[in-house]
C-alpha cells in the first residue's frame, strides 16, 4: 500500500506504507494529567531547559534563563497549582 506526500514544489511523491501506518489504532488512553509534586523537581527544570525563549516568554512574560527558584518551590509544594500530562504507556514518562 502506498501513500501520497506533498514536496517543496507542490508535487506529491508516492511513498510505500510502513508497518507503522499499517498498526491498528490503540485502543487505551495513554495520557494521564496529574498536579506536580516535589519528586517532579528535576523533570519540571529538565522541561524548562528545553524550552525554547518563545516558549519561556509565553510562560513567564520575559525571557529567562534560569527556573525562578521561588515559583520552582511554589509549584513543588503544592501553593502553585501546576498541571502536566503524562504518558502512561511510555515506561520513561
Amino acid at each position: 500500500m502506498t501513500k501520497n506526500q506533498p514536496t517543496q514544489e507542490g508535487t506529491s511523491r508516492i511513498l510505500p506504507q510502513t508497518a507503522a501506518d499499517q498498526a491498528p489504532a490503540r485502543s487505551k488512553t495513554c495520557l494521564i494529567l496529574s498536579q506536580l509534586g516535589p519528586g517532579d523537581r528535576q523533570a519540571l527544570l529538565d522541561l524548562f531547559d528545553r524550552s525554547s525563549p518563545q516558549s519561556r516568554r509565553d510562560r513567564f512574560q520575559e525571557t529567562l534563563s534560569v527556573f525562578p527558584q521561588p515559583y520552582l518551590d511554589d509549584i513543588l509544594a503544592g501553593r502553585q497549582l501546576a498541571v502536566v500530562a503524562r504518558d502512561t504507556c511510555d515506561p520513561h514518562g
